[in-house]
């Protein structure tokens, strides 16, 4: 009995490995058609690049020199990268022949216990970890959401594109009340819409964002919007952000590389 319980069970690990190898090929697949169809562009090596990247060279006279014609770009002696469609091209097939990682069953928290955890620390200062890069930062009795993505997939297009392996530490219905939303940058693992819009109360929670992001959050129904540059600073109730440096690239799109800012830190202001 032992022996064939086993071997039913390694035919159906079997069934839905190939069903998980499937399912991400043709993910993979129909987000680079659907890609390809709606930009009207063609496999070679012409470049995809953004109006700033283009403009790297240019200094403007009467703005910082991380400003360029078409958007922004990275501190001066930054390493570079080509950004073109044959390399676009190459890692959606590199992405392809790769197989899925083995996790362990205690790879993660079970979210009933993640949030049980949380509430056992009471409203001491902490820091929750979400998953990817996102955090849920509790300071100075303020609840701060630091780059929500708790979707399943970083994509406009789901079911097509990542799809994340494991859940998210909390789901958006777990989370405590939120004060203060804080975006890095405007990728779809950073800015998640559907994160951002299944927050309630979203019209009247402030949320901070470099240049040239607040048009989304508009859109998502965000009406406390803020934008900051480089070294400028926010305050929200006992919080200050400033925005600082980072080598890193912005965009949701083929054709919108570096049109906003990317990057923040967050501070507490202590009144002593």
């Amino acid at each position: 009995m032992e022996r064939r319980i086993t071997k039913i069970n390694h035919r159906q690990r079997t069934q839905l490995a190939d069903r998980r190898r499937f399912l991400k090929l043709s993910g993979k697949m129909g987000l680079m058609a659907a890609t390809m169809g709606l930009s009207g562009v063609t496999i070679g090596s012409r470049s995809f690049t953004s109006r700033s990247q283009a403009a790297e060279v240019d200094v403007l006279a009467d703005r910082p020199h991380h400003h360029s014609a078409g958007g922004f770009r990275n501190p001066p002696g930054s390493p570079t990268h080509e950004h073109n469609l044959s390399n676009w091209v190459k890692h959606i097939w590199r992405e392809l022949a790769g197989d899925d990682p083995e996790l362990p069953e205690d790879h993660f928290l079970d979210q009933g216990r993640a949030a049980a955890e949380l509430a056992q620390t009471g409203n001491d200062d902490k820091i929750t970890w979400l998953g990817h890069s996102s955090f849920l930062l509790r300071l100075s009795d303020t609840n701060l959401l630091l780059d929500p993505f708790l979707s399943d997939y970083a994509t406009s297009m789901p079911p097509f594109g990542p799809k994340r392996y494991t859940p998210p530490g909390l789901p958006v219905e777990k989370l405590p009340k939120i004060d203060l939303i804080i975006i890095s940058h405007n990728h779809y693992d950073h800015l998640d819409g559907a994160t951002l819009t299944a927050l309630p109360n979203r019209r009247n929670i402030p949320i901070i964002v470099p240049l040239r992001i607040r048009e989304i959050c508009l859109e998502l129904g965000y009406e406390k919007v803020t934008e900051i540059d480089w070294y400028e600073a926010e305050k929200s109730g006992p919080i200050t952000v400033t925005a600082l440096p980072a080598i890193h690239l912005s965009g949701r799109g083929l054709f919108d590389r570096n049109e906003t800012l990317w990057k923040m830190k967050v501070g507490e202001t202590r009144v002593i």
